[in-house]
């Protein structure tokens, strides 16, 4: 959406919002669920949450919900008319029906997969760990083809003789 229409979007909230009959709302209750409408929305023009969005179409969206809060619908009425008025990508989580419920439960499976292979490997890792396996001190497998005891005082003789 470009900027004139952003612009032109916001001053069309603002006409309704002159037109429209105002209704007596507590201003705290209103500014609470301002604020808990503000964090399930995006800007539509920039795709961020709408409670850090700075376009045009953010505050034109802002209007509105003030505008719905004030007409007195509740925080799922005022939801429901965002996402007729601009569709579903106003809403920052989508709903969980049809294809969407790939966004909740793709996650949930993959951490359950990643724990259930835990489970499974962490036993074998430990048990392998706890024989001692065929490595020795170092580290290296003791098959004969590392270094030997010799060879290692001689090592240890040279790094003294340089002082290492």
């Amino acid at each position: 959406m470009s900027r004139h229409a952003g612009a032109l979007a916001a001053l069309l909230v603002a006409l309704l919002m002159a037109a429209a009959p105002v209704q007596a709302i507590d201003p705290a209750a209103r500014g609470e669920a301002f604020n808990r409408i503000e964090k399930k929305t995006m800007c539509i023009e920039c795709n961020v949450p709408l409670n850090i969005a700075e376009a045009a179409q953010a505050d034109a969206t802002r209007a509105q919900i003030r505008l719905l809060l004030d007409r007195g619908l509740d925080d799922q009425q005022v939801l429901d008319q965002l996402v007729e008025d601009f569709g579903p990508n106003v809403l920052a989580t989508p709903k969980a029906e049809g294809f969407n419920v790939l966004a909740f439960v793709v996650p949930v499976a993959a951490l359950g997969a990643l724990l259930a292979v835990g489970l499974v490997l962490l036993p074998r890792w430990r048990r392998n760990r706890r024989d001692g396996g065929d490595e020795d001190r170092t580290g290296a497998p003791d098959d004969g083809s590392g270094p030997t005891r010799a060879e290692h005082e001689r090592l240890d003789a040279e790094l003294a003789r340089y002082g290492a």
